[in-house]
C-alpha cells in the first residue's frame, strides 16, 4: 500500500494538503487484499463443487481482516476502516460474490466504485483534518 496520509502533529495540515488527491486515491486502495481476492476467487471458482457460498465466505474473511492487516503497516483507524470500505466498493465492481445476487449489473459496480473513490479521499481528508483540530488545538 501507499503511504498514508500523515497526521502527524508536527505536520499538522500540511502534510494532507501537499499530498495530492490522487495520491490520496492510491492510499485508499487496497491493492494487497484485492490481489489476495482476485487469487482466492479464481481458485474458488475452479473448485467445481464450491458454490457462491464459499466465494462470499472468502470475501467476508478479507474484507474483516483488511482493517486488521492496514493496522499492522500503523495506519491510523480511520484510515484502515476506509481502505476495509474501498475493498468492498472494489470488489462490488469487479462483481465478486455480488454477481450472484439476481438484482447485480455490473453496471450498478462501476458507478458504486467510481462514486465512492471519488468522494473517499475527501471525506478521509476531512475527518483527518477534524481529528488534527481536535487533538491539536488548530484551526
Amino acid at each position: 500500500m501507499p503511504e498514508p496520509l500523515d497526521i502527524d502533529p508536527a505536520h499538522k495540515r500540511t502534510a494532507l494538503r501537499q499530498k495530492s488527491y490522487f495520491l490520496q486515491m492510491l492510499t485508499l486502495t487496497p491493492t494487497e487484499p484485492l490481489f489476495l481476492f482476485i487469487v482466492l476467487s479464481s481458485l474458488v471458482k475452479s473448485i467445481s463443487a464450491a458454490g457462491p457460498k464459499l466465494d462470499w465466505m472468502t470475501f467476508a474473511l478479507i474484507a474483516v481482516t483488511t482493517p486488521i492487516y492496514a493496522g499492522m503497516l500503523r495506519r491510523p483507524l480511520r484510515l484502515s476502516i476506509v481502505i476495509m470500505l474501498s475493498f468492498v466498493a472494489w470488489v462490488f465492481a469487479i462483481g465478486g460474490p455480488f454477481a450472484t445476487l439476481f438484482w447485480y449489473k455490473p453496471l450498478y459496480g462501476g458507478v458504486a466504485l467510481i462514486v465512492f473513490m471519488s468522494v473517499a479521499p475527501i471525506v478521509y481528508q476531512y475527518l483527518a483534518e477534524g481529528l488534527i483540530k481536535h487533538r491539536f488545538g488548530t484551526g
